[in-house]
């Protein structure tokens, strides 16, 4: 079957062997490298804005020292079971668990 325009470039046409395989093989190592240190930027731009939220809260829309300290102190629990999904429930046994130390369960 003959192919026009943009299929007769294709891989497939290529014969077994040919040397011009490695051409897509070296373009698709260099695509992927070029992926990853796009992603190692991103990473490196975002990491110090990370530790900046994480120690002084979100500085645009909290200014009052207390939501910086929710902000450092605050955690989040998974699977917790049914009995314990009220608030008032929750609070006591953490309470129960660290005496005095809990400020809100939510």
């Amino acid at each position: 079957v003959a192919t026009n325009g943009y299929f007769q470039f294709t891989m497939q046409r290529l014969q077994s062997g040919n040397n011009k395989l490695w051409i897509s093989f070296v373009f698709s190592i260099l695509f992927y490298f070029g992926i990853l240190r796009r992603l190692w930027v991103e990473w490196e731009t975002y990491i110090p804005l990370r530790y900046d939220f994480l120690a002084n809260g979100d500085s645009e829309a909290k200014t009052e020292q207390d939501h910086v300290e929710q902000y450092r102190c605050s955690c989040m629990v998974e699977y917790v079971p049914e009995s314990l999904r009220g608030d008032k429930e929750l609070f006591d046994f953490f309470n129960a668990l660290f005496p005095g130390q809990v400020e809100r369960a939510e």
